[in-house]
């Protein structure tokens, strides 16, 4: 039986990094006409459209995050956005991850306005060009989200969080440098905007529990290795340790019962195998209570769970039009003694096998069971009168049989 993780389903529904791409191509043609234009207009459409700390302007703030001095400058920006911005994009999702691009993009115009305003003033004239600011902010939140991810190209493998440190040490060492050093090579780069990209991105993080969200994704994927090398009780120990982060999620509390049923025990597996059946149907999400409950009897055969938990079971799979199935878990209520939902169970059995599986017979007996279990029920005209209807049906089935 394949169970899907969270975090897989999730890239699954939403795999096409369609921002990136679009942000990608909308450089490149903004590249295109700009370098088209100076072809007519020269420099002033970078001193119009780029940002300049003696004549700030908000318009320009955004403009100027689409200029790019020169190939190489556009080149590079793009491979970083490429690189990083997808697996941001999937983290937080269209809006979010447009909102976090526009906004470190602002971040980082305002950190170099503020920077250049009081260190350099022979450099208040200079436009300021290019992404870099923008997808700072985006290195920024995937350094918080994915610290453990490695980046693997042309053979080569290296740590993403050793490459971001690497690059925000040496964008620090050189904006401090560009500060005393009056050297044009240096200051032609924005190393401020950079660290105000990047800090703003790392802020957004936090402020939407992408660090926590990514702590949890790392220990999961941890789990899961571990259970791929078929160390059980390590794998208890890792399911456990994310249980602490949400001890509400579904997918943890089922892996966790599944283990345990693989170890034998079903002491231990049923009351996480019940929680996260009951998170799912509380959720809406009954396919997959269902998927656990079939596992679970698959390692278990001869455990269940709650009754109130089964009965929630039942009637969704009677709404998700599997009258069949419904009336297996239906039963398997009853099967508890003393279950106080086995008298709606009965009551919901006898209307599936009327209404939905046509057959009136077996409605007749299971409502007849009904009437014999519970006497002075509440719910005991009802089941006469569907009583009646079902005997009437059957009755007329039967006839029409005869007369053929």
């Amino acid at each position: 039986m394949s169970v899907t993780s969270p975090a897989a389903a999730a890239k699954s529904r939403y795999d096409f990094p369609v921002v990136t791409y679009a942000l990608i191509s909308l450089n490149v043609v903004v590249y295109l006409a700009i370098n088209a234009a100076r072809m007519q207009y020269g420099d002033e459409v970078y001193t119009h459209y780029g940002l300049t700390a003696a004549t700030p302007h908000l318009r320009n703030m955004f403009t100027s995050s689409f200029l790019h001095s020169d190939l190489y400058h556009l080149v590079v920006n793009m491979l970083f956005l490429f690189i990083f911005g997808r697996a941001v994009e999937r983290a937080l999702g269209v809006v979010e991850y447009l909102m976090l691009y526009v906004g470190s993009g602002i971040f980082a115009s305002v950190t170099h306005l503020a920077i250049v305003s009081a260190f350099m003033p022979d450099a208040t004239m200079q436009p300021a060009l290019g992404a870099s600011g923008s997808i700072a902010g985006v290195l920024g939140l995937y350094a918080i989200r994915f610290p453990r991810n490695r980046l693997r190209y042309a053979g080569v493998e290296l740590h993403a969080s050793l490459l971001l440190l690497t690059w925000l040490i040496l964008q620090v060492f050189l904006g401090i440098l560009s500060l005393y050093m009056d050297n044009s090579s240096l200051r032609n780069v924005d190393y401020w905007a950079h660290m105000g990209g990047f800090a703003f991105g790392m802020v957004v993080a936090q402020l939407t529990n992408m660090a926590r969200v990514g702590r949890k994704e790392f220990m999961l994927t941890d789990a899961q290795d571990s259970f791929k090398r078929g160390t059980l009780l390590d794998v208890v120990r890792k399911y456990e340790t994310l249980l602490r982060y949400d001890e509400r999620d579904p997918f943890t509390n089922a892996e966790l019962g599944r283990t345990w049923a693989l170890l034998e025990d079903a002491e231990q597996a049923v009351p996480y195998y019940q929680t996260a059946m009951d998170i799912y149907l509380r959720s809406g999400a009954g396919d997959e209570a269902y998927t656990r409950y079939s596992e679970m009897l698959h390692l278990l055969p001869n455990t269940t769970v709650a009754p109130d938990v089964l009965y929630r079971l039942g009637s969704y799979l009677e709404e998700a039009e599997k009258p069949d199935k419904a009336i297996q878990i239906l039963r398997a209520v009853c099967a508890r003694p003393g279950a106080v939902e086995c008298e709606m169970a009965l009551l919901k059995i006898g209307q599936i096998q009327l209404s939905r599986l046509k057959r009136p017979a077996l409605a007749v007996e299971t409502l007849a069971e009904f009437l014999v279990r519970y006497p002075n029920s509440e719910w005991r005209r009802f089941a006469e009168q569907t009583l009646g209807a079902a005997s009437a049906t059957g009755q007329g089935a039967s006839e029409s049989g005869e007369g053929k």
